[in-house]
């Protein structure tokens, strides 16, 4: 299949350098990092590319293309042609594709999605349930494979790009030397929905025990969850009091392993070099939802089988979260 030849000109018959290419992922943060590495690889191969996500658009300094709030996309001019000779968006059409780019590239993660694509090849054609006139509908994504791993691999393979990148291509200060810390291990209690959020008792505790054993943890709270965190606890372990996004990138990127739910801040860590480990409370697998661009692990209750009508929460113990973090230090010894 010729990798998206409905395009016109340019390298593997996509648009030329000079072309502008948009992503438009899901509102949240860590949607827009998973798809970083594609930015970059059409970045280093002499696209114009433009991320729109409200949740990322103050790092745009740190990164090799341009990040933008969604409301700063160019709004269509009268006759004037489309603004994006390419425009990938995240399953979510709402006419925007048709006013703003010659061709809309949907792609989706479900696994609806996977099993339509028989999980384990490409897709690139019109006619597509939920595409139009001028959509190219996508599924590139294998079961096995973290998210991150999948762009690299359609961005290779699929648009043919002479550089297919993994990562997003970090513009750290000089001074910001990856995984300077070693020792510091940075964990994350929060998350998106209650849902996945481990107990957080279990998370200063697993805090308490890291420290005894001679480990730098504290804990990432934003400024709403520290306020949050003081009231409901006599907290005992160091927490983060950084003002910026930025500088939460920047402390990141300086810290030997992270210990999170599945949220944001896992690909944020991994998309800087940082080694991972994820810990589940739901039945999900997380096999390709896993922070991917670094090696990294995950964890969840000892139990291997929930009936398919089961709601029950997953909870893995405390031990079993230190264990698994034991091992990733193992295969990732600090600096």
């Amino acid at each position: 299949m010729k990798p998206l030849a409905t395009f016109e000109g340019g390298p593997a018959g996509g648009p030329g350098p000079a072309g502008r290419i948009g992503i438009w992922p899901f509102p949240s943060y860590g949607d827009g990092l998973i798809v970083l590495g594609l930015a970059n690889s059409l970045t280093l191969s002499g696209y114009r590319v433009s991320v729109f996500s409200d949740a990322l658009a103050s790092l745009s300094p740190l990164l090799p293309f341009d990040v933008c709030p969604r409301e700063a996309i160019d709004a269509p001019n009268g006759s004037a042609p489309p603004a994006f000779d390419a425009l990938f968006v995240q399953r979510e059409l709402d006419g925007l594709p048709s006013a703003y780019a010659r061709r809309a590239i949907l792609y989706d993660y479900s696994w609806t999605a996977l099993r339509a694509a028989g999980g384990h090849r490409h897709e690139v054609a019109p006619g597509v349930p939920f595409a139009h006139a001028n959509c190219t509908a996508l599924t590139y994504f294998r079961p096995m494979a973290p998210l991150a791993v999948a762009w690299q691999r359609f961005a290779r393979r699929v648009l043919g790009l002479p550089h297919a990148a993994l990562y997003p291509g970090w513009r750290l200060a000089p001074e910001v030397v990856p995984r300077r810390h070693g020792r510091r291990v940075v964990i994350h209690p929060e998350a998106g929905s209650e849902a996945k959020v481990w107990p957080q008792e279990r998370s200063l505790e697993l805090a308490r025990r890291l420290r005894r054993d001679g480990w730098d943890a504290v804990l990432l709270l934003d400024e709403r969850e520290r306020a949050r965190w003081r009231k409901r606890y006599q907290l005992d372990v160091p927490v983060t009091e950084l003002e910026s996004f930025a500088d939460v990138v920047s402390f990141m990127a300086e810290t030997g392993f992270f210990i999170g739910n599945d949220s944001g801040p896992g690909h944020l860590a991994s998309s800087l070099g940082v080694p991972t480990l994820t810990i589940l409370t739901t039945k999900r697998l997380l096999v390709g939802w896993r922070p991917g661009f670094t090696d990294g692990a995950v964890v969840r209750a000892a139990r291997w089988w929930w009936p398919p009508w089961s709601t029950e929460r997953v909870s893995p113990t405390v031990g079993r979260v230190q264990a698994a973090f034991e091992a990733l230090v193992r295969r990732h010894p600090q600096r």
